[in-house]
């Protein structure tokens, strides 16, 4: 097996152990485990065509009892995310792939696979691909919400992605 598919597949196990683990109930949703392949995350296009979101596993995606997001975040190089921050969310990337800068709180810093980053909710954070590949992570918010924002973006259909568009 190949140290990316490695690393790809144990973060992507962690991220779903801690989300199905840790999930808040709804008391009107059935408590069961969810297991979602990447094919089947509803992806979106921002408008300059260069970064590529995927709302993989949570509410958004339909599953109730499941209080997390978890998504799956392509930047090609030149991507920008300028400074936000979500008020009530905490957001945790793992970068699986790539290099960019992380801007968090004014401060720059360099963003590179293998790395686990936690941003508090209520932290200014930008981000900039800045790097000479495309930058493949693992996103997730706790709780859910911020992610709603990027269905505003074009919808990509699965059926219009390749698989070389999305796996790191």
């Amino acid at each position: 097996m190949h140290r990316r598919s490695w690393v790809f597949g144990c973060l992507v196990g962690l991220a779903l152990g801690w989300t199905v683990g840790h999930a808040g109930r709804s008391h009107d949703a059935p408590d069961r485990a969810h297991l979602v392949p990447l094919s089947e995350a509803a992806f979106y296009e921002s408008p300059d065509g260069k970064t590529l979101m995927g709302l993989w596993l949570g509410p958004q995606r339909g599953h109730a009892n499941v209080r997390l997001h978890v998504g799956y975040a392509v930047f090609r190089t030149g991507a920008r995310v300028a400074e936000h921050l979500h008020a009530e969310s905490h957001e945790i990337l793992f970068v699986l792939r790539g290099r960019g800068r992380l801007t968090l709180n004014g401060v720059d810093r360099t963003v590179e696979a293998p790395m686990a980053i936690f941003i508090p909710a209520g932290t200014p954070h930008a981000f900039t691909n800045d790097g000479d590949d495309t930058l493949y992570a693992v996103q997730v918010y706790d709780p859910a919400g911020p992610e709603a924002r990027f269905t505003r973006w074009a919808h990509r259909p699965a059926e219009t992605l390749r698989w070389s568009d999305i796996r790191p």
